[in-house]
């Protein structure tokens, strides 16, 4: 099936905006929302998470060092939903506010780099010409993950600060809004996909990793933030998964399976093989396109 149909893409395109209109724009419009209850049990579960992965310690307001800023955060809320516009959950982000930040205090270095579209098109491109599969991870609290070197203080969110201000917390890893937290987390999973997992950046697209399997052919990932679009020959599909299966315990990394929702695209991968062999010549495979329709901006 390829989802090229004009109407369908504008029906899934007027279904993401009317989601946005449901979205909170802080936690005092999400508690008073008819989905209150919702917000509060995914703000429960980022809170979890970020208690299970021991993000910050929490200090005395008073210990905080004289020069220091301590950084307001506040809570973001999204609706996800898959490629046919269904809601698939309500998820809370706790986000510092990180226009707060100041050089040289609380932040040095912020390069990160980020996967290229074009580089997604061409690795799509190989896939569809050589009869790849194409699978997708997702890492849900990727930069939760990547250790800080600097010292950052914020205050405690919206809803948790009750009783505790007097407290304030001294972060240990990356949240979501820090200026540092994008590099830090490409700095920690280009390292685990190179180090650990043997693959290799392009030269065009760090963002973009190669390496040849078993057989000897290619097995590409391309990283954009914490969003992984993975092609490879069936053939290897042994080979990936157990190369998918550290990535999960390394990082607790969500096996999406198929990709048919690609970073606001919607998209399908038709299958015509030609034999059994799986050919990954490009000549016996040019009549099988990938394609993807806009569905949201």
């Amino acid at each position: 099936m390829i989802f090229n149909d004009p109407q369908m893409v504008c029906a899934v395109s007027t279904a993401l905006a009317q989601m946005e209109d449901m979205t909170p724009g802080g936690w005092k419009e999400a508690m008073q929302s008819p989905e209150a209850e919702k917000w509060k049990t995914a703000a429960d579960k980022e809170m979890a998470s970020i208690a299970e992965l021991e993000v910050y310690d929490l200090v005395t307001r008073a210990s905080v060092p004289r020069g220091q800023i301590v950084v307001a955060c506040k809570w973001v809320f999204k609706i996800k939903t898959d490629e046919n516009g269904a809601v698939t959950v309500y998820k809370a982000r706790l986000t510092p506010k990180g226009f707060m930040q100041r050089e040289g205090i609380n932040v040095y270095e912020t390069f990160a780099a980020t996967g290229k579209y074009k580089s997604m098109r061409i690795g799509l491109s190989i896939a569809a010409a050589c009869d790849y599969e194409l699978d997708q991870m997702d890492v849900p609290v990727a930069f939760q993950q990547a250790e800080l070197d600097e010292d950052v203080f914020m205050e405690l969110p919206e809803g948790y600060r009750e009783g505790k201000e007097h407290l304030v917390c001294k972060l240990k890893k990356a949240l979501y809004g820090l200026k540092q937290g994008p590099r830090n987390w490409w700095l920690l999973i280009s390292k685990f996909l190179v180090g650990t997992l043997g693959f290799k950046a392009t030269v065009s697209d760090p963002c973009l990793f190669f390496k040849r399997s078993s057989s000897g052919r290619l097995l590409l990932l391309f990283l954009f933030v914490d969003d992984m679009q993975i092609g490879y020959h069936l053939a290897d599909k042994v080979e990936w998964a157990a190369l998918k299966a550290q990535l999960v315990e390394r990082f607790n990394t969500k096996d999406m399976g198929p990709s048919t929702w690609i970073l606001g695209m919607r998209g399908s991968h038709p299958r015509n093989r030609l034999s059994s062999s799986h050919d990954d010549s490009l000549a016996a495979a040019t009549q099988r396109p990938f394609s993807l329709a806009i569905c949201s901006s």
